[in-house]
């Protein structure tokens, strides 16, 4: 959760590390992070629906994991443009 809450950071990428556990409700809070790609690791879960209330971010990538439930519904004011 830590890495969400740092002001400067636009873009974590922690693809193919075996990272597991699930995924922060603070994603969709950041106010600077813009790429969030996690593909290949073990993340359990459902994808926060504070990700569809994000407008900066534009990636994500969640492929290959045990995520569970159904994709969050996104605002108008999102700016997300791949979800993977």
């Amino acid at each position: 959760e830590f890495l969400f809450n740092h002001r400067s950071l636009t873009y974590i990428d922690i693809d193919q590390n075996r990272f597991f556990g699930s995924i922060s409700d603070s994603l969709g809070n950041s106010d600077q992070l813009r790429i969030f790609w996690a593909r290949n690791n073990s993340l359990t879960g459902t994808i926060p629906s504070a990700v569809g209330r994000s407008w900066v971010l534009t990636s994500i990538d969640v492929n290959s994991n045990q995520l569970i439930g159904t994709v969050p519904g996104f605002e108008s004011s999102s700016r997300l443009m791949g979800l993977y």
